[in-house]
């Protein structure tokens, strides 16, 4: 009895040397992987939230610049709107307005001798002299415009004759001593007046 006692404890002991040298160290072996590839799932999920935070504010990067483009694009887009829109009413109202006065004026035979008389007599003023040419608008006739014109004005004209021009309004003279036209047509004056007054009318209707 006491012999089978020992042999199960020789057994017994062999096993647990066994369970020493064999299990125990693969126990560890065991850990230790397990430890490692806990260590590296850690190490993949840093990395994983990392590139999920770049991509994020790239992302929000990304939106913000396209919605500065956006905002920008939208901002000229309106400013060229409202210029065109500017553009189009001075096309609309402001020239029409203009052309509709000045060519009652300046189609006037009566007016336009007035002008006429005025402008010789400037030139004359300067100390300018010699023959001039008046060409005037065909929409002018020339036998009314005579009516007006004095004798005078006729006797500095080189052929003592107004001709008719190939333009809407108005009149132009040339003095032939210094090769010089003073264009006052209709589409002269209309552009001079445009000029000097434009800035008034988008103030007027423009303003801020």
């Amino acid at each position: 009895m006491r012999t089978l006692e020992k042999s199960q404890d020789k057994i017994q002991k062999i096993a647990d040397e066994l369970r020493k040298e064999a299990l125990e160290p693969a126990h560890e072996e065991a850990k230790k992987i397990v430890e490692a590839a806990k260590k590296e799932a850690d190490n993949l999920i840093h990395q994983a939230k990392e590139e999920a935070t770049r991509l994020k504010q790239e992302a929000h990067k990304f939106i913000e610049q396209e919605k500065n483009v956006f905002y920008s694009s939208l901002e000229q887009a309106s400013k060229q709107a409202v210029e065109s829109l500017k553009q189009k009413i001075e096309e609309k109202v402001f020239n029409p307005e203009i052309h509709h006065h000045l060519t009652h004026a300046i189609n006037n035979p009566k007016e336009m001798a007035k002008l006429i008389e005025v402008i010789i007599a400037s030139i004359e003023k300067e100390g300018v002299s010699g023959d001039l040419s008046i060409a005037i608008s065909k929409n002018i006739k020339a036998e009314e415009l005579s009516n007006y014109l004095g004798k005078q004005i006729y006797d500095k004209l080189k052929e003592n004759q107004v001709t008719i021009g190939d333009f809407e309004g108005g009149a132009k003279i040339k003095i032939h001593q210094e090769n010089l036209t003073l264009d006052i047509s209709e589409e002269a004056i209309s552009d001079l007046i445009a000029r000097y007054i434009r800035k008034d009318f988008r103030k007027l209707f423009f303003a801020k």
